[in-house]
């Protein structure tokens, strides 16, 4: 079967990438989503729904030779209208002085290489496509204890701005999109650390014990919006940051398919509402 338009997602068996997959699923019948993942159990209950509109694509991006399975998933495809970048790491956590090359190396390749890699690749399958970098806030803020972290995401951020410059916007345009605090497995790491490792976490721990997390769905919502219901033009004019710009896409009407409730903007902003300041200082870390 043909389909009007394929979607690449990266990281997608998981928090906002699986969040996203299903929203694209649900709300374009005429899709295909191409997941790139390490896990693909959670994945199966979308692949025994949706059949072939879900390829799976098992890939380890701790394996440096994953560049010749990412290609070779390419090359079965003719173009892709979207291709978005879910995955990441936020450790190792501790002081920089004591971050061993390693591990520095591993969040790089796999925040900023493999993206970087990726898009490569994509390129020559790219016709009027929309490349989406997820990201922390723009500028990134230093955040103790997470250094490696930190200069991954603000080489993304430089990453995505090269691309835009020297792409032309007919081949594809490219953003970047700091989504907030999301309740997520990366989330449930951060939390996970000590005080004395990532003094963040103490934040991020009171922040999901009062309910101030994000859930992926709407999260996927918003995305998805600006994957498809702004021009291109506006798409790849600025970094978006959710909860500071959710009044600046359009809304989607409030459906309910396969149990899965799809929120309006209006939940978004009331969501917002219940955010404190303290959410938004450099101190925060946007993870």
């Amino acid at each position: 079967m043909l389909y009007q338009q394929t979607a690449l997602i990266s990281g997608a068996s998981s928090g906002i990438g699986l969040a996203l997959t299903k929203e694209l699923l649900l709300s374009y019948p005429f899709i295909q989503i191409v997941a790139l993942c390490r896990n693909p159990e959670t994945l199966q209950q979308l692949k025994r729904s949706y059949g072939d509109r879900v390829r799976i694509e098992c890939i380890d991006f701790t394996n440096r030779d994953c560049i010749k399975s990412l290609q070779n998933v390419v090359n079965q495809h003719t173009h892709f209208s979207y291709l978005i970048h879910c995955a990441g790491v936020v450790m190792p956590f501790g002081d920089i002085s004591n971050v061993a090359p390693d591990e520095w190396e591993a969040t790089q390749w796999i925040n900023v290489e493999v993206p970087r890699l990726l898009t490569q690749i994509c390129l020559k399958k790219f016709s009027h496509s929309r490349v989406m970098f997820l990201t922390s806030d723009l500028p990134v803020q230093p955040v103790a204890g997470a250094s490696a972290y930190c200069v991954s995401k603000a080489s993304l951020n430089m990453l995505c701005q090269c691309f835009q410059l020297e792409v032309d916007n007919d081949i594809a345009v490219f953003t970047t999109v700091a989504p907030g605090n999301v309740d997520t497995k990366m989330q449930e790491t951060i939390r996970q650390a000590s005080n004395h490792a990532l003094p963040a976490s103490e934040l991020m721990r009171s922040m999901y014990s009062a309910n101030k997390l994000l859930p992926p769905r709407l999260v996927a919502q918003y995305l998805r919006q600006l994957l498809s219901d702004i021009t291109p033009n506006t798409f790849g004019s600025r970094s978006w940051n959710l909860l500071e710009s959710i009044v600046e896409v359009s809304p989607a009407k409030q459906t309910k398919t396969d149990s899965i409730t799809r929120a309006t903007e209006t939940s978004l902003v009331e969501l917002a509402s219940l955010v404190d300041g303290a959410f938004w200082s450099p101190g925060s870390a946007e993870y």
